[in-house]
């Protein structure tokens, strides 16, 4: 059993070995990839015979140590079944496959990125297409128009005047002010409140009036969606501006364009088995650093034949044994058939050992190592792209019309100051939030009538004319009386304490503080001009008409460059 074991692992051993040397010496591969497939295929074919040894009943030899002698490893360092779990041969022959479709890649003269990047910045103004388009409609001298009216408006609506005179009328109210113990001061708050009485009805009449009072403030409700449209039109003439070199670059080179899709085209039916064996190549890199990790510490089998010839002779003896063939075939026939053809090489054997040490330390260079690990790296992005063959296609069918659409771009002919274009903007954007916000916290005012009922205001005057220097408590009490059991005076007084209130909130939210300041519109009227003679949108639009596809075309010559990083050719 033991001469059995042997000749079983010499003939898999041989099997690997002869397939891949001849003569004298062995030359490496021409790539890191090469190397990776050629070895971990014939690994595999290792892997299987290992895995044919172990079906006999042997506690000599396990399959993980004959493994770890085969690669100069420490025993446990790699398994018979991460090695099982790689799949190359598979592999080889895909990546052959990659190598022959890459001869027909055309290695354009300029950079395939450079161009998809033009033409994914036109994709993007493209999405704008129809704001831009909005933009050149607007009538922005009437929009400005209105924004320098709506700092004109009547701000005394604003006052908080009406807070003094809410505090006192709430004192006459309260059932608990102590009459008797301040008579002064409250003759005195009477007096005070009739001397500025006339402020008071004033300002009643402001709140009432407060719609038209900003009359002028309303039109800058929904200004923010207008001016979306103008901040269009800026962030795409920003753009173009300092894009212009690059888009007229990849419009110049559509015909080359052209060439290069045709070619990805044809790569990118491949595209399944590039993503397989970019899946693959990460396996492969953690098996190689596994390799690397560890070394043998001691050998576990006698590299050769001890006795030399003697031992050979010994092993076609067996081989021929009647019990050996059966016992063989019952595991696996072919590969007994393989073992008998592959033995007539083994008086080579230690000649191949020795070749096959050799081969083995060329793929556990460092050098190669770090290839593999720069492959993996750019084939990792390829397994990672969307591109498929019916995107492909179909660049490849509408590239060629989408050189009818690009006339002459000329680039922007006006002065353009974006940092103060976006401050008059926001200038704008805040008159729109204080339209917003003055009609919902003083809407409620409308519930209030009574604000412009001058009969209850002056009543409530008349009352406070009551009471001077030489009004007694009496006097005083009998005056606050006659306000308090008066309903229209009651609601007056409801509707000072709310307006109160109002007035609060608004100064909270800051809304006369935009109005205070008028802005020159300059910078932003020019910007409706931005695009005007650059035939940037009419060129837009016939990228929208021919279904231009900016993302397809950004992945497709990234792909292609990634493809030809590959130097597979």
């Amino acid at each position: 059993m033991r001469i059995l074991q042997t000749a079983i692992f010499f003939s898999i051993f041989l099997v690997i070995v002869g397939q891949k040397t001849s003569g004298k010496t062995i030359k490496p591969p021409s790539s890191a990839i090469h190397d990776v497939t050629d070895q971990l295929s014939i690994l595999s074919r290792l892997v299987n015979g290992i895995a044919i040894q172990n079906g006999f009943d042997s506690n000599s030899i396990t399959p993980d140590a004959l493994l770890s002698e085969l690669l100069h490893v420490g025993p446990g360092n790699v398994t018979l079944s991460e090695i099982q779990n790689l799949k190359t041969e598979g592999m080889a022959k895909d990546y052959e496959e990659i190598v022959k479709s890459a001869s027909t890649m055309t290695k354009g003269s300029f950079g395939m990125e450079e161009v998809g990047s033009g033409f994914e910045i036109l994709g993007k103004m493209a999405e704008n297409l129809d704001m831009l388009k909005e933009a050149e409609a607007l009538n922005l001298t009437d929009i400005l128009e209105k924004a320098t009216s709506a700092h004109k408006v009547n701000k005394r609506v604003f006052s908080s005047s009406i807070h003094e005179f809410a505090e006192n009328i709430d004192k006459i109210f309260d059932d608990k002010t102590l009459i008797a113990s301040a008579t002064t001061p409250m003759i005195e708050m009477f007096k005070k409140m009739v001397k500025k009485f006339d402020d008071f009805e004033n300002k009643c009449e402001d709140l009432a009036s407060y719609k038209s009072y900003l009359k002028e403030l309303w039109p800058m409700i929904g200004l923010t969606e207008e001016l979306n449209k103008l901040e269009a039109v800026a962030s795409t003439a920003k753009t173009f501006n300092e894009s212009f070199i690059l888009i007229s670059s990849s419009i110049k080179k559509m015909d080359e364009l052209n060439k290069e899709l045709a070619s990805i085209d044809l790569v990118v039916g491949n595209l399944p088995k590039m993503k397989l064996v970019a899946k693959n190549l990460k396996s492969m890199k953690l098996f190689f650093e596994s390799v690397l990790s560890a070394k043998l510490q001691k050998r576990l089998l006698t590299v050769g034949f001890p006795n030399g010839v003697p031992d050979a002779l010994q092993l076609f003896n067996d081989l021929k044994s009647e019990w050996v063939l059966e016992k063989v075939a019952s595991k696996n026939g072919k590969e007994l058939e393989n073992m008998k053809t592959d033995l007539n090489g083994l008086k080579k054997f230690n000649k191949f050992a020795s070749l096959s040490d050799s081969f083995w330390k060329i793929l556990k260079t460092s050098n190669v190592r770090e290839t593999l690990k720069k492959s993996e790296a750019i084939w990792s992005t390829i397994e990672l792209t969307n591109l498929s063959s019916h995107i492909a296609k179909n660049l490849r069918t509408s590239s060629s019309d989408l050189s009818k659409c690009f006339k002459e771009l000329n680039v922007s002919s006006v002065t353009l100051d974006f940092h103060i274009f976006e401050k008059r903007i926001e200038k704008l954007r805040e008159l729109d939030r204080v339209a917003v916000e003055a009609g919902r916290l003083l809407s409620p005012l409308d519930k209030f009538p009574v604000l412009s009922n001058k009969a209850v205001i002056l009543s409530l005057k008349t009352e406070l004319q009551k009471i001077d220097e030489n009004s007694t408590v009496i006097d005083l009490e009998k005056s606050m009386k006659n306000i308090r059991l008066n309903p229209d005076l009651k609601n007056l007084r409801d509707a000072i304490s709310n307006a109160s209130s109002i007035i609060t909130e608004v100064e909270n939210a800051e809304i006369r503080k935009p109005l205070e300041t008028l802005e020159s519109w300059d910078d932003v009227s020019i910007m409706q001009e931005a695009l005007e003679n650059t035939n940037l949108v009419n060129n837009l639009e016939c990228l929208r008409n021919h279904s231009f596809n900016d993302k397809g075309l950004s992945q497709a010559v990234n792909f292609g460059s990634q493809f030809v990083q590959l130097d597979l050719t």
